[in-house]
């Protein structure tokens, strides 16, 4: 190749010099002989537009342009010689356009074969390489002097001198661009791809043939692959770490045919490096060290990623179908939109926590770390699935019923649902695990038929049961499509569940429907836990219990009659009459029996039994009851047996819609602000002395404010964590709206201070204690501002009962319980006061803003 190069280049230098020096000769009285000018002209130009287009795009671009130029130039200049000289013009612009193509072909020969024979000897070893730089250099004066000595011959002496240093220029030039091309050919430069290809080719011929064989997890690992062909072959987990050569090898129709994938199965380090979109299928990178990569919308499907350092890599829309991650580092990866499916292998990884968006956005968990295994829990798909599409609602009564009802005629069967999908436009798709060997197309055609039916003898049985009652049937449907609505909520913004606190595991969301107690309520049941990614979802329904609510109004009245209350403010309702202490314990326990019954009916078993399932005796489980009703916030729901089962449950209130505020933290130790409002008849100081003794907090006490002092303390810019009212305070008698009496004479509602609690919940503001009678309205107001928690009466408080279960309360919260053991710790101490206040422990309940879960005093900042 050396001496092709050598000899193509002497040519294109011959005939460059000879072209010129013919130009050279003059015409009459010493005037330049223009016309032989021209071919050197041409030929000039053609291999200076050869040169510079070489080295600024490559080869193919610089032939297609020095063919472009050149014809131009042919074009133009026999124009206007032919009209100018006629014949003899066109005649000297032909030879010059064979002179130019014949040196253009010569020094593309000289440049190709000169590039290939520097490539090959740079992958031979370095003492070839001198060796034929040796050869090339003598070969170049050899040549030289060929080309001065002919140009001697048909020239005159005076021209010799200036041909020597041209031919030897444009010769030297020639090399030189091979030597250049040479050396961006080593460093992969997409520009010259055809000689680093023609180089493969010949450096290959004889070399050890792997095409299209299965290589599939072998080892080549340091191994000399110089000349090998493994084009097409299946390369699938093949080792290639710290082989030699392989940018040698023809590896067309593989994944090493991108050079950074290749350098990245050779080296295994891709630390901080771009491989966007790369193909890394069946790639074999065990223990590969791709720390803070980007494999953005990369394909990792079936390649080996054992051992294999992650961290903080960028594994967005990434394909990892069949990929082996185990033992793999993924802490701070982001997962975003990444694909895996149930041949994925998670186990054993090593991850604190991910993020599930880009920039490092939603940090999963939220707080803390992955325990041992739970990563893999997370993440880990099931296979064995059907998908029952719906796309006008789900009536989930029928399905469930469907389900069983195939699972039984299917004796070998367990089907159970694996998740709920939300695809917009009202599409749910439903999963549903079935086993590996099932008939799955027969099964999903069951599911539909027995589907279809129960639809039917559901809308008879409800028919028939509401003597044709329209708006029942479409109160009924519209469960449905709260079904629906709740899906939605969990696919767009999702309750925080992974925010509670590390002793909490599950949370319960039940949501009652649009109903009454004439007619009865429907009910979904929400189950979140760490464990599965998307809540599992039940659905049964409350019978009418039209007793129930006539029970509680009776104890209601009969409770507001009695005169050992201290914090109440007003009344609405109608002037009350004296009732004995055996008629409040009669309806009490009347409603007790009513309610526990209702709540153990066959028609909500289906939740309960569910709800048994999936917990366990000593679990600690927020339970939130969703509902707008009043009524149904009224009720005692700490009197269901569920609850002296799990005695670390406890009930919530929250209203149907909630959505969170976003919570901006700026502080550095908890902030309180405590309101000592009107207290007359009352001891507010009992209150103040537990709240001085909190540990490790600021609280700042306002006495009887103005509406004008409150505001500013609101607007407070180092914001709040608990507001705290002690006083008398009051709710209307339909729980819209309530007022507490913040001095002497001003009675003030919520929305008199929207504007300033809004800003305090931006600001951090996660619990409001009204320790006051009657608080459900207060919570109703206070709820529409997206507060995340909040304690309230719901009846009117005798002042005894609020100090202990202030104290109480706060003694418990202040020690690191969670929100949710302190107030029902608080409440049940309470029980010792009964007897001198009865019914003390059906007042106090916690609200919850159902998008906001989770709160410990050690987490009330996020920095401790």
């Amino acid at each position: 190749m050396a001496i092709v190069s050598v000899f193509s280049a002497w040519i294109a230098a011959v005939i460059f010099t000879e072209t010129i020096f013919q130009s050279s000769e003059p015409l009459y009285d010493g005037v330049p002989n223009v016309e032989n000018g021209i071919p050197g002209l041409i030929v000039a130009i053609v291999l200076g537009v050869f040169c510079l287009s070489s080295i600024r795009q490559g080869l193919v671009m610089a032939l297609l342009a020095m063919a472009g130029i050149g014809g131009t130039i042919v074009v133009i200049l026999g124009a206007v010689l032919g009209l100018n000289l006629g014949a003899s013009g066109l005649k000297m612009v032909g030879a010059g356009a064979w002179r130019a193509a014949a040196a253009g072909i010569w020094a593309i020969i000289a440049t190709v074969s000169g590039a290939i024979a520097v490539l090959g000897a740079t992958f031979e070893a370095r003492p070839k390489l001198m060796s034929v730089l040796k050869i090339t250099f003598g070969i170049v004066t050899i040549s030289v002097a060929i080309a001065v000595f002919k140009i001697a011959n048909s020239q005159p002496t005076a021209l010799i001198m200036p041909a020597l240093p041209i031919a030897v220029g444009v010769a030297i030039a020639l090399l030189s661009m091979s030597i250049y091309i040479s050396w961006r050919c080593l460093l992969e430069d997409k520009k010259f791809t055809i000689i680093q290809e023609i180089s493969r080719i010949l450096f290959t011929l004889g070399g050890t043939n792997f095409g299209n064989a299965n290589l599939e997890n072998a080892d080549f690992s340091q191994a000399i692959l110089k000349s090998a062909d493994l084009r097409h072959a299946n390369i699938t987990g093949t080792n290639f770490h710290l082989a030699k050569n392989l940018d040698l090898t023809r590896v067309d129709g593989t994944i090493l045919s991108n050079p950074p994938v290749r350098d990245l199965v050779v080296s295994r380090r891709g630390v901080r490096k771009s491989y966007r979109g790369c193909n890394l299928q069946g790639a074999n990178l065990a223990y590969a060290d791709l720390s803070d990569a980007d494999l953005t919308e990369a394909n990792i499907s079936k390649s080996l990623l054992v051992g294999a350092i992650l961290e903080r890599a960028n594994l967005t829309n990434i394909q990892a179908l069949g990929t082996n991650f185990q033992q793999a580092y993924l802490t701070a990866a982001c997962l975003e939109n990444w694909h895996i499916d149930a041949k994925t292998q998670l186990e054993n990884i090593t991850c604190e926590y991910i993020y599930l968006r880009n920039q490092q956005r939603e940090r999963h968990p939220a707080s803390g770390i992955f325990r041992e295994g739970e990563f893999s829990k997370l993440f880990q798909v099931v296979v064995d699935t059907i998908d029952l599409i719906f796309r006008n609602g789900v009536d989930w009564e029928a399905l469930i019923i469907a389900i069983k009802e195939v699972a039984a005629k299917n004796y070998t069967e367990k089907l159970t649902i694996n998740s709920i999908e939300n695809k917009g436009d009202g599409l749910i798709v439903v999963k549903v695990n079935v086993s590996e060997n099932a008939d799955k197309g027969k099964i999903h055609q069951d599911l539909q038929q027995k589907y279809q039916q129960q639809l039917k003898i559901i809308e008879t049985r409800y028919q028939a049961e509401l003597e044709g009652k329209q708006a029942q049937i479409e109160i009924y449907r519209q469960h449905s499509a709260e079904m629906t609505e709740i899906t939605k909520l969990l696919a767009q913004q999702g309750l925080n569940y992974h925010h509670l606190p590390s002793r909490i595991n599950k949370l319960i969301i039940l949501t009652l429907g649009e109903g009454n107690f004439d007619d009865g309520f429907p009910v979904t049941a929400l189950v979140c836990s760490h464990e599965h990614p998307l809540p599992m979802t039940f659905t049964a329904k409350l019978p009418p219990a039209p007793n129930i609510l006539q029970l509680y109004q009776q104890w209601r009245q009969i409770y507001r009659s009695q005169n050992w209350f201290g914090r109440i403010t007003f009344d609405t309702e109608d002037t009350m009459t004296n009732f004995s202490r055996q008629e409040l314990n009669y309806y009490g326990d009347q409603l007790e029996i009513n309610l526990d019954n209702w709540l153990n009916s066959i028609q909500f078993q289906p939740i309960v039994r569910e709800l048994h399932s999936h917990l366990t005796l000593r679990e600690q489980v927020p339970i939130i009851l969703q509902t707008k009703d009043i009524h149904l916030q009224r009720l005692p729901w700490h009197l269901w047996d569920f609850f002296r089962h799990y005695r670390q449950a406890e009930i919530a209130l929250s209203t149907i819609g909630e959505r969170a505020g976003k919570l901006q933290f700026t502080r550095h130790q908890t902030r309180i602000l405590t309101i000592l409002g009107n207290s007359t008849g009352i001891d507010v100081e009992a209150d103040r002395q537990v709240l001085e003794k909190l540990p490790e907090c600021e609280t700042v006490f306002l006495v009887e404010p103005t509406i004008q002092e409150l505001h500013q303390q609101l607007w407070d810019e180092q914001g709040w964590d608990i507001f705290c009212f002690s006083g008398h305070s009051s709710s209307q008698i339909d729980g819209s709206t309530g007022k507490m009496l913040i001095n002497q004479t001003k009675l003030l509602g919520i929305k008199e201070l929207k504007h300033a609690l809004t800003k305090a919940i931006e600001r951090g503001l996660q619990l409001a204690i009204f320790n006051s009678c009657d608080g459900l309205g207060l919570a109703k107001e206070l709820a529409d501002l997206h507060i995340p928690q909040m304690i309230v009466m719901r009846e009117p408080v005798p002042d005894k009962v609020a100090q202990e279960f202030l104290k109480n309360f706060l003694t418990t919260f202040s020690r690191g319980e969670s929100l949710y053991t302190a107030v029902r710790q608080a409440r049940e101490r309470l029980e010792a006061w009964e007897d001198e206040f009865p019914y003390a422990t059906w007042l106090p309940i916690l609200f919850q803003n159902s998008a906001e879960v989770g709160m410990s005093w050690g987490k009330l900042l996020p920095d401790k």
